[in-house]
């Protein structure tokens, strides 16, 4: 994103007033370093994806995204990164 990181992004989101707190966000990330994984965790995203490389990876991950129970994964602390 121009002018501003996914992590910046993400605080900014999670620092809102309203229902925003609440929202699930998955992180669709080039980075698979284990900082940057754990800071989104510690700004509260829902999910962590490395972008795969190739389109078909691509498909698998976001048809288990959409396949998921957001709630019931989010709250038992269930597989936070996506490969």
């Amino acid at each position: 994103m121009p002018g501003k990181s996914g992590l910046e992004c993400l605080e900014e989101i999670r620092s809102c007033e309203g229902g925003l707190k609440e929202v699930n966000i998955i992180m669709l990330s080039s980075s698979n370093d284990p900082q940057n994984i754990h800071r989104a965790m510690e700004l509260g995203a829902s999910f962590y994806a490395v972008k795969p490389s190739s389109f078909e990876k691509l498909k698998s991950i976001l048809k288990e995204i959409l396949a998921m129970d957001l709630a019931w994964t989010v709250e038992e602390k269930k597989k936070f990164l996506l490969l």
